[in-house]
């Protein structure tokens, strides 16, 4: 198959029927350009966190990517009593840029199932909704539920995306199960990884 010809003359079952090609050999516009770049890639980390864990490296990334939804979802809560001040943000090891406000939201008292996610831009908090009761949550920006941004790595080292948080009673432990979706908008190299 040439990958200079994935547009017409072959129809949606000669490329539902083939694998999506690496980003670098994708032709813009192609129809496999559309299925690799429309909903992004998916990954995701299980946490256990303590007290002493802040702060907790997520993903490991390395060029630019286009993140287009960042969130956790608690799956345990043995004591989340006091974990408050959380917040995302990226680091390249000296360098640290808030992927949310740094005052943080007060997770504290969370139920499993609760959502914390980086919503709207990086001067808003992320966004807690406990999982006690049936909630609706929508996005006051863009008509969707994330605000998208462009993250831009340190060049020629590895960069992390982080959750960040406070703990003043030592007590903590709980899991959290954190997810990013992401397009990769570079055709050089680029990774990005579970830590």
């Amino acid at each position: 198959m040439s990958l200079t010809n994935q547009v017409t003359p072959y129809g949606i079952g000669y490329v539902m029927s083939h694998p999506i090609p690496d980003i670098q050999f994708l032709r813009a516009n192609s129809p496999f350009c559309f299925m690799a770049r429309s909903s992004g890639y998916l990954a995701s980390k299980k946490y256990h966190i303590t007290a002493s864990d802040d702060p907790v490296n997520l993903f490991k990334f390395v060029g630019n990517f286009k993140i287009i939804g960042l969130w956790g979802i608690f799956t345990d809560v043995t004591n989340v009593n006091d974990i408050t001040a959380c917040y995302f943000d990226g680091y390249d090891g000296i360098k640290t840029a808030d992927l949310t406000d740094n005052t943080g939201v007060d997770c504290s008292g969370a139920t499993i199932g609760s959502l914390i996610v980086k919503e709207e831009k990086k001067a808003n908090p992320a966004i807690f909704k406990k999982s006690d009761q049936i909630r609706i949550y929508e996005a006051t920006e863009a008509h969707r539920f994330f605000q998208d941004l462009t993250l831009i790595g340190k060049n020629g080292v590895d960069n992390y995306i982080r959750f960040r948080f406070s703990n003043s009673d030592g007590n903590l432990d709980c899991k959290i199960h954190f997810y990013i979706s992401y397009i990769c908008i570079d055709n050089d190299y680029h990774t990005l990884v579970t830590v």
